[in-house]
């Protein structure tokens, strides 16, 4: 009888080791599991970051040449006002020396008149 006792409980405790042994098993086989899913994440997180950085870079790139267009364009519009003021004095000039030339003409036909009267 007691040894029948002693025998179950050996068997218990075999059973218990074997089924400890196993979770412990299966435990080391989640850990690393959870060790391959922290990992993928990170490289996730790394390439993710390295497409934010990426995407950064070309922002501030983008922001540099319209920085560069604005400055052009503002020449430009300083470089057409300057044409546009050179543009009007000449017409002012141009307007000048046709009255001349009409004063001239003038001239020339008084002068004309009166040589014919001579």
């Amino acid at each position: 009888n007691r040894a029948e006792r002693i025998a179950s409980k050996d068997k218990e405790i075999d059973d218990l080791r074997r089924k400890l042994e196993k979770e412990t098993e299966s435990k080391m086989k989640m850990k690393a599991n959870l060790q391959l899913l922290h990992q993928s994440k990170r490289n996730e997180v790394d390439r993710m970051q390295a497409l934010l950085d990426e995407s950064v870079l070309k922002s501030e790139a983008i922001d540099k040449e319209l920085v560069a267009q604005t400055i052009e364009v503002t020449s430009l519009r300083v470089n057409l006002q300057k044409a546009t003021e050179k543009h009007l004095l000449c017409e002012n000039e141009l307007e000048k020396t046709r009255e001349k030339h009409v004063a001239l003409e003038g001239q020339i036909k008084q002068k004309d008149e009166e040589m014919e009267r001579i």
